[in-house]
C-alpha cells in the first residue's frame, strides 16, 4: 500500500469509527428514554394493584359484614 492509499484507508476507517460512535450514542439515549418510560409504567401498576388490593380488600369486608342481609326497600 502506498501512503494515498493509506490515507485513504484511514479515513475510511474514521468515518466508520465516527457513524459507530454517533450510533452507539442514539441507542444509549434511546436505552435511558426507554428506561424511564419503563419506571413511570411500573409506578402506575403498582398504583393500580393497590387500588384493585384496597377495592378487593373492601368487597370481602363488605361481604362478610352482611352480604346476607336484605336491603332495606324489602
Amino acid at each position: 500500500m502506498n501512503n494515498s492509499e493509506l490515507e485513504e484507508h484511514i479515513t475510511e476507517l474514521q468515518a466508520r469509527i465516527e457513524f459507530q460512535e454517533d450510533t452507539i450514542q442514539t441507542l444509549n439515549e434511546l436505552v435511558i428514554e426507554q428506561g424511564a418510560a419503563l419506571e413511570s409504567l411500573q409506578a402506575q401498576f403498582r398504583k393500580l394493584y393497590k387500588k384493585m388490593d384496597d377495592m378487593n380488600y373492601e368487597f370481602e369486608s363488605h361481604k362478610s359484614d352482611g352480604g346476607n342481609e336484605r336491603p332495606p326497600h324489602y
